[in-house]
């Protein structure tokens, strides 16, 4: 009885949790965990430690047609992103206990591109890139640009 109680709490906190992300998914970084991300990407970055998600929508797809883009360029922009690009972070809700997606916003060839990355642990390190479509909506909040 005890142990279907416990069970029952552990659910309950996780269900707590679902709601708490899910209702407050977005959120600012520091500086300094901005600043230490960009740095920790480069290495996984320069050795080609990339995934670019398939998207059901194929916004991904559509844009690096757009951009007349390939892997290598996507590499090249993500390691040439500031810190002044970075709009908010979000959780990841189908994995929860990853590391949180870093949100920037970048024009590249005139065009708004909303990047959604983060690292992910398996064996080695790697970048993980959900999104690198044109943005939907123009971002006007960038919590670390100056004046």
């Amino acid at each position: 009885m005890l142990e279907l109680i416990h069970y029952h709490m552990i659910v309950y906190q996780f269900v707590l949790e679902m709601v708490f992300i899910s209702t407050n998914n977005r959120f600012i970084d520091t500086f300094d965990i901005i600043e230490k991300f960009l740095i920790d990407i480069r290495e996984p970055l320069l050795k080609g430690m990339f995934i670019l998600q398939k998207r059901n929508d194929a916004a991904n797809d559509q844009t690096l047609l757009d951009l007349e883009f390939d892997r290598d360029d996507i590499i090249r922009e993500l390691l040439s992103l500031k810190i002044e690009d970075y709009a908010y972070s979000v959780y990841d809700l189908i994995k929860i206990k990853e590391e949180p997606y870093k949100v920037f916003h970048k024009i590249i060839k005139s065009r708004e591109i909303y990047i959604k990355i983060k690292i992910k642990h398996v064996k080695n390190k790697f970048i993980y890139c959900m999104s690198f479509h044109e943005a939907k909506y123009a971002e006007t909040n960038f919590p670390h640009r100056g004046g």
